[in-house]
């Protein structure tokens, strides 16, 4: 888990207490975490991964969007890959209320 010293706004979610909070300079801490959500357009549940901060353990806001692995090299690009697999051995939490998933889809299609 990393720690970090952000000014966040509305590019977070999370309750308003959390957000009123995190627009002004906090540390917090962040790791990479899938999340479920559905469709807007379909209805479908999908999952990706994002961006989750934390102050004292809980969860107090993340990514609006699902995030992209990046890095300055190659090896950067490595380590940021494997923090994001790493989020798949975590229990899913959802988009809306940052609270794990009780049941995730199993099912593929084929």
């Amino acid at each position: 888990m990393g720690v970090c010293v952000l000014l966040l706004g509305s590019h977070v979610v999370g309750s308003d207490e959390a957000v009123t909070q995190m627009e002004r300079y906090v540390a917090v801490t962040w790791n990479h975490r899938l999340m479920r959500r559905f469709d807007e357009v379909s209805g479908e549940e999908v999952y990706q991964i994002h961006e989750v901060f934390y102050e004292e353990g809980e969860v107090k806001g993340w990514t609006e969007n699902g995030v992209a692995p990046i890095g300055e090299t190659k090896k950067e690009l490595k380590r940021e890959l494997k923090r994001m697999l790493d989020s798949l051995d975590k229990p899913v939490l959802d988009y809306e209320t940052g609270k794990p998933v009780k049941k995730e889809k199993e099912n593929v299609r084929p």
